[in-house]
């Protein structure tokens, strides 16, 4: 087997040589410096280009004529298909399992033309898998590739087979130390539908959820809106809505909507670092189903959307090294947990002033002594992270 790659690491080509048999190929093409592939052709065929509405193929057109289409509404979610034949169209429906994997095709009458299974990685499983209408969208909602049958996954080429990808991470060491990995290794849990970033994507659902946790899952997809979308009184977006919009962009930093125990009664902010103390990546928990509680002594409610709030500061000062992973000692440690805590607080009286909510108080009523729970932290001798000095963000009630 033979693989071209271009520049930006995009496979441009394929090709398997068996000998007595007739070569195999595969040729794609992108706009610009795009990942967006452009067409694909397969052993020497015609190449069918490829029609986008944002990050989602919309049509498929071969020779000038648009001989498929798509309804995707959410990122890898096709609800239908349309094949344009010379004379007739047929449509056909996708039903997708809790990783947005296909599992079945069926067409206008309600019969299955298709029927998937994969292992756990994507490797096609035969004896369960049945295709009477060529389609390529496959495991986890991707573009398999029929002639290779690699995928396409937008920045890399994922190989079912090894369960690996087959290009370098486009973002390097930061998104760990396995530059080829799928999903850290753990492809029922995770997705990663541009090859350079894991999301655990709240919209696949696993069929087995009870209808609780359905409820839970939408209630913190409304809840994680709302603080995208939070103004302060002047009209500008608060610091939360900032600080998720620029946990979108950054690589280092995600949120993962978990459903948690109603009995839970926590919030977190999770850290990953590589054996150089770098952070690799930083998660972000929040509680889905508001049976949280307040640790301060005011007494101050709190509820899932500033808990989000106050986390999504911690994930952003994580994250870009102004809060050190690791301070040097037990004194620095607690002086840097205080400043972390009312940095994040500041955010979340910003989102609770933005809803007329109560505010949280900093301080106890003479605003002199620090009130907190207790904190656990697990001693390091790494330090590598140089100490930022921060500002001191404006008290209030």
């Amino acid at each position: 087997e033979f693989t071209a790659y271009d520049n930006l690491n995009r496979r441009t080509n394929w090709e398997k040589v068996v000998s007595g048999e007739t070569n195999q190929s595969e040729t794609a093409t992108y706009r610009g410096a795009e990942w967006h592939r452009y067409s694909s052709a397969a052993n020497g065929g015609a190449a069918t280009c490829f029609l986008y509405d944002g990050d989602n193929v919309v049509a498929d057109i071969t020779g000038g004529v648009i001989t498929r289409e798509y309804v995707t509404p959410f990122l890898d979610q096709n609800i239908s298909m349309t094949v344009h034949g010379e004379t007739s169209s047929a449509t056909y429906y996708y039903s997708q399992d809790g990783l947005g994997s296909v599992r079945t095709l069926t067409d206008t009458s309600g019969a299955i033309q298709n029927r998937y299974d994969f292992s756990a990685f994507g490797e096609t499983y035969s004896p369960l898998t049945n295709v009477n209408v060529e389609q390529r969208y496959t495991y986890t909602g991707r573009e398999l590739n029929p002639v290779s049958e690699s995928m396409y996954y937008r920045y890399r080429t994922y190989l079912p087979g090894v369960g690996r990808f087959g290009g370098r991470d486009p973002i390097g060491y930061r998104g760990g130390i396995g530059l080829y990995s799928y999903c850290k290794n753990s492809p029922t849990m995770f997705c990663d539908a541009y090859g350079k970033k894991i999301k655990f994507d709240t919209s696949h659902l696993k069929s087995s959820l009870e209808e609780k946790e359905k409820e839970d899952i939408e209630k913190a997809k409304k809840q994680l809106e709302a603080v995208k979308s939070s103004k302060n009184a002047d009209g500008t977006p608060t610091q939360a809505a900032k600080n998720l919009e620029a946990m979108d962009k950054d690589e280092n930093v995600t949120y993962v909507l978990t459903p948690l125990n109603s009995g839970s009664e926590e919030s977190s902010t999770g850290v990953m670092v590589d054996d150089n103390n770098n952070v690799s990546t930083v998660g972000v928990g929040w509680q889905i189903n508001d049976a949280l509680y307040d640790n301060y002594d005011d007494g101050t409610p709190a509820n899932a959307e500033v808990s989000l709030a106050h986390e999504s500061q911690h994930a952003i000062d994580i994250g870009t090294g102004v809060t050190p992973v690791t301070p040097a000692n037990d004194a620095e440690r607690q002086e840097r947990r205080k400043e972390a805590e009312l940095r994040a607080m500041a955010t979340e009286n910003e989102y609770r002033a933005s809803k007329n909510q109560t505010q949280r108080k900093y301080y106890n009523n003479e605003h002199k002594d620090w009130v907190a729970k207790q904190y656990e932290c697990k001693k390091t001798e790494k330090n590598n992270v140089p100490k930022t000095k921060l500002p001191d963000p404006e008290l209030g009630d």
